[in-house]
């Protein structure tokens, strides 16, 4: 089967996609809507430029490029991996099966920027054969846009037990740090205005106002690289 992703390659979401897909013996092939900053073996990418930067008009000739391309292709399945940027091109293609995962951010924020942007989004999810999304809020919010209830799934996305397992023995890093005498809280969301990081410090405020042996880390690192 050739399945054609219109996605962020660099992600570890698409990564995840395409190697699942390869190890069944699939075709894949790629749109990439930034530039390319590692490939896949196995991947068939079709560098049509980024996507993703410029006013909405100065994008056209790039989408439609991309749209082209996918009809050339002639895939068994299109998936979009976002609504913004990625739905907006598989949807101009009108190949099917269709399919997108929605994230979040790109039908709670992008559709409310300009109406533009929300006709986009919803001709997207009406256009769609099957949406996937990760919780009943961002599934709900699709419906809202006026997508189809029916091939409207929750699937999460899930966690990698060899890396985060229950059960295993952090006294030897926790004391390497020293911190083997505080509880730890973690948040690992980057510094995106979108997650309301400043919310989470001041109610870290409140709780070292009681227990003065919590330590929180942040995960400033993925924002940073996002914006260099």
């Amino acid at each position: 089967m050739r399945i054609c992703y219109i996605a962020d390659t660099n992600h570890i979401f698409f990564e995840r996609l395409a190697s699942y897909f390869i190890e069944k013996g699939h075709e894949i092939h790629a749109i990439p809507i930034f530039k390319i900053a590692r490939r896949m073996k196995s991947v068939s990418y079709h560098d049509v430029g980024e996507l993703v930067h410029g006013s909405m008009f100065s994008r056209v000739p790039k989408y439609l490029k991309a749209r082209n391309l996918i009809r050339d292709l002639k895939p068994d399945i299109v998936h979009a991996v976002s609504v913004r940027t990625c739905g907006w091109v598989g949807a101009l293609a009108r190949c099917h099966p269709f399919v997108i995962s929605v994230m979040g951010s790109d039908i709670f924020i992008n559709p409310t920027v300009s109406m533009a942007r929300k006709y986009l989004t919803q001709f997207a999810l009406k256009t769609a054969d099957v949406l996937t999304s990760e919780s009943e809020a961002v599934r709900s919010r699709t419906i809202a846009l006026e997508a189809k209830r029916t091939n409207n799934y929750i699937i999460q996305w899930g966690v990698d037990l060899e890396a985060f397992r229950p059960g295993l023995d952090t006294r030897a890093i926790k004391k390497q740090l020293d911190i083997d005498k505080q509880f730890v809280v973690l948040s690992t969301r980057n510094f995106a205005p979108i997650y309301n990081i400043d919310v989470i410090v001041k109610a870290a405020r409140l709780v070292l106002q009681r227990a003065s042996n919590v330590i929180l880390f942040l995960n400033p690192i993925s924002w940073i690289r996002m914006n260099k």
